[in-house]
C-alpha cells in the first residue's frame, strides 16, 4: 500500500477521511494555530474552525496510521467529543484494529470501557464498581 493509500485508509478508520478531502488542499491541508503558514516561497492558508469531535477525529486517525508498528494502544478519552454515530464506528473500527495488542481505554464513561477484558477503577472513588 502507498503512502498515500494507507493515509487515507487510517482517516477513514479514524473517521477524519469526509471532512479532510473538504478541505481546499485535502490531505495536504497545513493544519496549527496561525492564519498562514510558509513553506518554502509559498504560504498556504490553516483551516480554522475544527469541532472538537473533528480534532479528535484526526488525533485518531493519526494513531490508526503508526498502528501497525505498534504493540501498545493506550487511549484516553477516545470517543469523548464524538456523536454517537461516530463513536459506534470508531470502537468498531477498534474492535478489529487492537486485535494481537494491548489496549488502555482510560475513561469515566461506562459505554467506552465496555468492551474490555477487565475494568480497573481506583480505590476510594464514592459509587466504585466492586
Amino acid at each position: 500500500m502507498s503512502d498515500k493509500a494507507a493515509v487515507s485508509q487510517a482517516a477513514e478508520t479514524g473517521g477524519a477521511r469526509d471532512f479532510i478531502t473538504e478541505f481546499p488542499d485535502a490531505f495536504e491541508t497545513i493544519m496549527g494555530n496561525h492564519s498562514y503558514h510558509g513553506i518554502g516561497h509559498k504560504k498556504r492558508k490553516v483551516q480554522f474552525g475544527l469541532s472538537g469531535g473533528q480534532w479528535q477525529r484526526l488525533a485518531l486517525s493519526r494513531a490508526f496510521m503508526r498502528l501497525k508498528s505498534a504493540d501498545l494502544l493506550l487511549l484516553d478519552e477516545p470517543s469523548a467529543s464524538l456523536d454517537p454515530e461516530a463513536e459506534f464506528k470508531l470502537f468498531k473500527a477498534l474492535k478489529e484494529a487492537r486485535k494481537g495488542r494491548t489496549t488502555i481505554y482510560i475513561s469515566h464513561r461506562f459505554n467506552t470501557v465496555r468492551a474490555a477484558n477487565r475494568i480497573m477503577v481506583p480505590a476510594g472513588i464514592p459509587g466504585r464498581l466492586n
